[in-house]
């Protein structure tokens, strides 16, 4: 069904202001893709049932992937349900929308004013009071998606290893959504084994591309 295709895409997308082309998908050259920067799903303006636009300052997020296809590649095949038991040791919430600070202007500090006795005035940058220096504000989301933290509820961290691979159970979350609503029982994760980072999966005509944690020797 084509209206799948266009609830993955939503799956794919930012909610970081800051990276407002991310925040919905982009059509070029017949393709629609959608990313957050750690993802990205690629899927033909055919295969879909919703008209989406072209953003000029959008990633080429299909150069992405034609470039990784002329690699070598090496392959892992993954068994679904086994991968739905390890996400099903994730802890599951909410996911916010990352707003830039309307009091600092996403900035991160503000300037205060001082006038003493003599009537000098002083000036000083600080962190701001309101999102303590990150420039962002956090808020809930009209329409969340479930994020799958990378700690279990027991606060434990969790990262999952696949073959040679380190991946954030975030990510594979949402390619275990896409093979799911595929219908796949098992899925091929292509990636080059000398150019460690991306990894490539097919669904037939729909691509998926994730990147992959840094090792701690790396």
């Amino acid at each position: 069904m084509k209206v799948i295709n266009d609830f993955l895409l939503g799956l794919f997308t930012s909610n970081d202001e800051s990276r407002p082309a991310l925040m919905f998908p982009n059509l070029k050259d017949g393709l629609v893709c959608a990313s957050d920067g750690h993802v990205l799903i690629s899927i033909p303006e055919e295969e879909l049932t919703l008209k989406y636009n072209s953003i000029e300052k959008y990633p080429n997020g299909n150069k992405l992937i034609s470039d990784m296809e002329k690699e070598t590649l090496r392959s892992i095949k993954v068994d679904i349900e086994a991968l739905g038991k390890e996400l099903a040791r994730c802890r599951f919430e909410a996911d916010k929308l990352i707003l830039k600070c309307k009091e600092c202007n996403g900035r991160g500090y503000v300037e205060w004013e001082y006038e003493d006795r003599e009537r000098s005035t002083h000036y000083r940058s600080d962190d701001c009071p309101l999102c303590d220096g990150t420039g962002e504000d956090e808020q809930n989301h009209p329409f969340p998606k479930m994020i799958a933290s990378s700690l279990d509820k027991d606060e434990n961290v969790i990262q999952i290893t696949i073959g040679d691979l380190l991946l954030h159970p975030y990510q594979l979350y949402r390619l275990f959504i896409v093979a799911v609503s595929k219908g796949y029982q098992e899925i091929e994760i292509l990636y080059n084994p000398y150019k460690y980072g991306k990894t490539l999966t097919y669904f037939g005509n729909v691509k998926v591309l994730i990147m992959a944690m840094l090792k701690s020797n790396d």
